[in-house]
This record gives C-alpha cells, sequence and structure tokens, in this order.
C-alpha cells in the first residue's frame, strides 16, 4: 500500500542527509563560502547537518507532531547514532507501520529542507 509513496525527490534527500551530504551552511563554510551562520530556523545556534535534524526547537516540534500523527510514540534521537538506529528500527520491514514511517522520514526531512533552503533563498 505505502511501497514507495514518498517523492523521489524526497527518497533523494533523505539519501544524501544518511550520507551526511547535505549543504548546511557549516558545510558550506568548509569549501570557503562566507555565509550568515545562524539557523534560518530557529534562529538561535549555528547551523549544522546535526542541529538541523537533531536539535534545532522548530525541526523538533514538526518531528514531535508528524510523529504524533502516525500514532509512532519513541523518543526522538539526540545523536547521529541514535537517528540512524532509530531510522532503521521503525522503518525495517514491510509492514504498514514501516512504510508509513519511512514515507514520513523522508517526506519530513524534504519538506524541512525546503523550508529551510526557501527562507535562505
Amino acid at each position: 500500500m505505502f511501497k514507495n509513496a514518498a517523492k523521489p525527490k524526497a527518497t533523494f534527500t533523505l539519501w544524501i542527509l544518511l550520507n551526511r551530504k547535505l549543504a548546511t551552511v557549516d558545510r558550506l563554510a568548509k569549501w570557503g563560502m562566507a555565509l550568515n551562520k545562524t539557523c534560518v530556523l530557529c534562529k538561535n545556534v549555528d547551523e549544522s547537518l546535526d542541529h538541523m535534524f537533531l536539535h534545532c526547537h522548530y525541526v523538533g516540534e514538526v518531528w514531535e507532531r508528524l510523529l504524533q500523527w502516525i500514532g509512532n510514540h519513541s523518543n526522538r534521537p539526540r545523536t547521529w547514532a541514535q537517528f540512524i538506529q532509530w531510522s532503521i528500527q521503525n522503518g525495517k520491514g514491510k509492514s504498514t507501520r514501516a512504510q508509513l514511517f519511512k514515507m514520513i522520514l523522508a517526506e519530513g526531512v524534504y519538506a524541512l529542507w525546503n523550508e529551510r533552503n526557501k527562507r535562505i533563498f
């Protein structure tokens, strides 16, 4: 029912995230680009991959609402290793619950990345 329900762009963005290759401000700064380093979503901390997807208050609220909506009450991960384990644990298998989690994860990451980009560009 939910197999491949996430848009290809969302699945690709999730793949880039899981490989830690998203072009966040800290990554672009390493390439010599001069940018405003403040997270455009919470405006409190410098943007990094870990901040954006694990620690940002704005992103945390989005994840809490999405997970609550699908009835997943697991604790949100706080470290990258926990994020990977959480993604595997909740997305493993072909059950409807696992398929729904994978779709929400991919679409959630994609929506957050797009919101971040809209606020910058």
